[in-house]
């Protein structure tokens, strides 16, 4: 007997909650730790997307890239070192202000934010515009995960690649266990995977490690309005994230490995 499974109504069944919280409001408040992670990070997981891109032939010295959810420039920045153009979608301000000083700092200029959400965008205007569509990191802001990414594939004249991490990271493991959230256990990953096949796409999939090195202030930041995601933050939370965040000082810094999955077509 063949069973079949409705992958696109179990992402969007599970990805409401993920969406209703990480709002752009949300990512406004995070702009500040998630810039300082990024440049502490010297952009790593951002440039070993680019230097895959790169190597697989998605993407070269001449390519014009688009970057939906581009946040301080975790991706745009790398890229723009390296291709003609990054057109960064973002839609909280903050974190295109961030982007804006990180591209000043590297004096690029190839880089255009258009503060947006990815379903502001009207994909007519940039119709087979790109010869790279990248999302990392942001796919939970779309419950109608199909429709999104029709529209990434209307917009690439190239390829598209997703990316996201596996699993809970050690500090985020740490700090619900401790701080009692319950996270909804949730595995985008292998959750899309199926989707796109059962939608007869074939992804390519590709696997790559990371590494983020935060500074004390950023960690204890971000940790905190995790929590802040699903609770008023109390004086016990905020002592027991420093306590963490101490123990795990190495001269001055937080730092953590992680595993990114990437789903990467040639559009048709």
């Amino acid at each position: 007997m063949t069973v079949s499974i409705n992958w696109e109504e179990i992402w969007e069944r599970n990805i409401q909650d993920i969406a209703s919280r990480t709002t752009v409001d949300y990512w406004e408040s995070r702009a500040e730790d998630y810039s300082d992670m990024v440049l502490n990070s010297a952009f790593h997981h951002g440039e070993q997307i680019r230097q895959f891109c790169f190597s697989e032939g998605l993407a070269d010295s001449e390519s014009q890239v688009i970057d939906i959810g581009s946040g301080p420039g975790a991706l745009t920045i790398p890229f723009a070192r390296n291709v003609q153009s990054v057109t960064a979608i973002e839609p909280a301000a903050q974190m295109i202000q961030k982007l804006e000083e990180n591209a000043k700092g590297e004096n690029l200029k190839n880089i255009y934010p258009l503060q947006k959400t990815w379903q502001e965008v009207n994909t007519r205007q940039f119709e087979k515009s790109f010869d790279l569509v990248l999302c990392c990191h942001s796919l939970w802001h779309f419950p109608d995960i199909m429709v999104q990414l029709k529209r990434m594939d209307m917009v690439s004249r190239g390829y598209c690649c997703i990316a996201g991490g596996f699993g809970t990271s050690e500090d985020s493991a740490y700090l619900y266990k401790t701080l009692r959230i319950r996270e909804m256990e949730f595995d985008q990953f292998h959750c899309l995977f199926n989707l796109l096949n059962s939608k007869g796409m074939r992804p390519n999939v590709t696997v790559l490690p990371y590494e983020t090195h935060r500074s004390e202030r950023s960690a204890i930041s971000s940790m905190e309005q995790v929590v802040q995601k699903y609770r008023p933050l109390t004086s016990k939370d905020t002592e027991i994230i420093r306590d963490y965040v101490k123990s795990r000082l190495k001269d001055g810094i937080v730092s953590s490995n992680g595993l990114m999955g990437l789903l990467w077509w040639r559009v048709a």
